[in-house]
């Protein structure tokens, strides 16, 4: 699950959040 928290994930695969606009948010709190 590592990569998921890398920020790769979460812009290059926007379904696992159903969006767009929840990935520009999204690995900011994650990437701490």
């Amino acid at each position: 699950m590592n990569s998921l928290f890398r920020g790769e994930p979460f812009f290059l695969n926007p379904l696992f959040f159903g969006g767009g606009s929840s990935v520009k948010f999204t690995p900011i709190p994650l990437r701490k």
